[in-house]
């Protein structure tokens, strides 16, 4: 088990991470490792797609992001065609109001952050550059603006890099002063993160964390489906 608020089981080869409480009608998953073939145009929409039909939802269609370790989110506001991959350019964070859709962030050493609340979902591609720029923050924005109130959102926060293998340079730590180990500069890049979620806190109940080794390397998949995260 990756944690006692974490269920992990393996559906189809894929391992699959969920968070035990969700809000009724969100799906929350992350997925371990994964790799595409190399004539793959988007190793995430390929990725992507084998997961959702691992999950059984292969038709439900899925929003991606060219990742560039940003700020910049995108609100989703027209549903794709099944089983489309929607590629909405360059942007670092997903948001959406509608139900059936799929938003999805591919991610090695950063941070994959899921949010949701009783109007919107969103996610969130944070590493150190994103966190420094406060990308998660704008997550968070992007669910307010699509009508959602900050408090009452919840956020998950993936597998990820952790601070025993994550040591940086002076010119990082200058990035995040007082908050990263001295000494080594070692980087609680998820810690950095959740700090810039909808709670603002570290020991907040409401950000869940699943811890699992390093190196793992994940898509985050969160769909809102109205008949049923």
């Amino acid at each position: 088990m990756a944690g006692s608020d974490w269920l992990e089981e393996t559906k189809d080869g894929i391992t699959v991470f969920r968070p035990s409480r969700v809000p009724t009608g969100v799906l929350v998953t992350f997925s371990g490792r994964g790799a595409a073939p190399e004539s793959e145009a988007s190793p995430t929409g390929f990725l992507g797609r084998r997961f959702a039909a691992a999950l059984g939802i292969p038709g439900i269609p899925l929003v991606r992001a060219r990742q560039v370790h940003g700020n910049r989110a995108v609100a989703i506001r027209e549903t794709p065609a099944e089983r489309d991959v929607h590629d909405v350019g360059q942007c670092d964070a997903l948001a959406t109001d509608l139900t059936g859709v799929g938003l999805i962030v591919q991610t090695a050493d950063c941070v994959p952050i899921v949010l949701a609340g009783q109007r919107a979902i969103g996610i969130v591609h944070a590493g150190w550059r994103g966190s420094a720029k406060n990308a998660a923050a704008a997550g968070v924005a992007a669910l307010v603006e699509l009508g959602d109130r900050q408090e009452g959102l919840g956020a998950w926060l993936g597998p990820s890099i952790g601070a025993c293998c994550y040591e940086v340079g002076g010119e990082v730590a200058a990035q995040f002063a007082g908050q990263l180990v001295r000494g080594r500069w070692r980087g609680k890049i998820r810690e950095l993160s959740a700090r810039r979620t909808a709670c603002g806190k570290d020991d907040c109940p409401r950000c869940q964390e699943v811890v699992v080794s390093c190196q793992l390397s994940v898509i985050s998949y969160e769909p809102r489906i109205g008949t049923e995260n």
